[in-house]
This record gives structure tokens, C-alpha cells and sequence, in this order.
């Protein structure tokens, strides 16, 4: 992947405004030296391959230290780089599928042609084509099928609600909170840790207990944002309202927040 993409995003605001730069000049060089690292190994980096590739103990051991990098099962971990890696994946997957589908769209197209009966042939020598067609009927119903079998997964929604794009979305909640709820924190970091959390992590254990589903994760994560404002963490409270959603689209009514 890292030839096929050889770079990664780097936002300006997120680096400006995070813990990285409360530290000296050269921890925050041997820390971008690392994330090269690590996305070149595409996210297969262990702590002793990377000692021994930047020789920089000190710095690496406050990094850890201070959780800007981490180590699971003796693997460093960059979380925003994993969402980077994952986003890649799952564009590199899409397009497989896009092509497979058109392949075999191709290919019955092909055995389409020209095999229309004659007038004085039997219509049963038509079946084969009919045959085809609800083939392909049936597996566009079971791929749309499939995007409503989405289950809300808390560890990959928490780091993509992290991730950029909600990155206003967050700080527009908090000053909207922080004035009347103590429990906000003196920071947007620690209202992510302290409220927005705990608050999704009961969405999902939720969605799990009333058996809800959504199309796919963006529509998941929407549908939080919109219910919650990122602060409704109260297990009756979601599950009231899971339970009036799950209702809503089973009788295909239009969601009401």
C-alpha cells in the first residue's frame, strides 16, 4: 500500500493543537521519522525493530510514555495512521468489488445477446436467460441486504469519530456543553475521554441489546451524532430511543431524532 499511496494526511490544526508539540524539537523529529516508518511497513512496526532503526531511546521511551505512540503486544501503534490505513483498505476493497460486478455484468451481457427466441421456437428456450436475470436480481437484493447488516463496532467507531471530518463537529458540541456540564472537562481531549466515550460506548451496547442494524458505519456514526449531540451516555435514554428507531424502521418511517 505504501507504494501505491506514498504519502499520508497530514493536518496542520491536529499537530498544532496536540500533545506532540508540548515536546522538544527532537522528540517531535524522531516522531514523524517514526509514522514515515510506519506507514512505509504499512502499520507492521515492532518497538525493537524500531530501537534499533532510529537510535533515539530517550525520545521513543517518551513518546510511550506520554501515549503518543503505543505498544500492544510489543507493536507500536499510531492510531491515526491505522485510520489512514484502514480508509485506504476499504477503498482498495470497494474497488474490487466495483470491478467484479462489472465483470460479470460483462459476461451476462455477452451470454445476452442475440439469444432471443424465434417466432416459431418453444418460449421454454428462453428460460436460460430468464434464469440469468433473476440471478442477478437476486444477488443486487442480497448485496443491498448486506450494507443493512452493519452492527455498530465501538473501538472502530470511536477512532474514525476522532478522525478529521468530526473533528468541528466535536468542538462545536463541547462549547455548546462545556458552560453548563462540569463533567465536559477544561479541554476538548478531555471531554472525547470523559463524555463522548462513555456515550457512544452505550449507543453500541444498545444497538446490540434492541438488535439494531444500520447501512453501513457512516450511517451508524450519522445517525449518533444527530441522536446525541455526543453527551447522551444514560443506558434507558438510548435504549428508549433505539428501540422507537428500530420501530420506525421495521414500518419504513422517516428517522425522527
Amino acid at each position: 500500500m505504501a507504494k501505491e499511496i506514498p504519502f499520508f494526511k497530514f493536518f496542520v490544526g491536529e499537530w498544532a493543537n496536540g500533545d506532540i508539540t508540548a515536546e522538544n524539537y527532537k522528540t517531535q523529529g524522531v516522531f514523524i521519522n517514526i509514522c514515515s516508518i510506519y506507514w512505509t511497513k504499512e502499520g507492521e512496526l515492532s518497538e525493537v525493530f524500531l530501537r534499533k532503526k532510529i537510535k533515539a531511546n530517550k525520545e521513543i521511551t517518551l513518546l510511550i510514555e506520554s501515549e503518543i505512540i503505543k505498544v500492544e503486544n510489543k507493536n507500536i501503534i499510531i492510531s491515526f495512521l491505522d485510520e489512514q490505513l484502514n480508509e485506504c483498505q476499504g477503498i482498495r476493497v470497494r474497488n474490487s468489488e466495483a470491478g467484479k460486478k462489472s465483470a460479470r455484468q460483462r459476461a451476462f451481457n455477452k451470454r445476452s445477446t442475440g439469444v432471443q427466441p424465434k417466432l416459431n421456437e418453444s418460449p421454454t428456450k428462453s428460460q436460460p436467460i430468464r434464469e440469468d436475470k433473476e440471478k442477478i436480481r437476486e444477488e443486487k437484493k442480497r448485496e443491498e441486504f448486506k450494507d443493512r447488516e452493519y452492527k455498530p463496532n465501538f473501538d472502530k467507531l470511536f477512532v474514525k469519530i476522532k478522525g478529521r471530518p468530526n473533528q468541528d463537529w466535536i468542538t462545536e458540541v463541547y462549547e455548546e456543553r462545556r458552560q453548563d456540564n462540569e463533567a465536559c472537562g477544561d479541554n476538548v481531549s478531555l471531554f472525547i475521554e470523559k463524555t463522548l466515550k462513555p456515550s457512544l460506548y452505550e449507543f453500541c451496547s444498545s444497538c446490540r441489546k434492541n438488535g439494531l442494524n444500520f447501512f453501513n458505519e457512516t450511517a451508524c456514526l450519522n445517525y449518533y451524532k444527530k441522536a446525541s449531540k455526543g453527551y447522551i451516555d444514560d443506558v434507558d435514554t438510548w435504549r428508549k430511543k433505539l428501540k422507537a428507531l428500530k420501530n420506525r424502521m421495521d414500518n419504513k418511517i422517516t428517522d425522527k431524532y
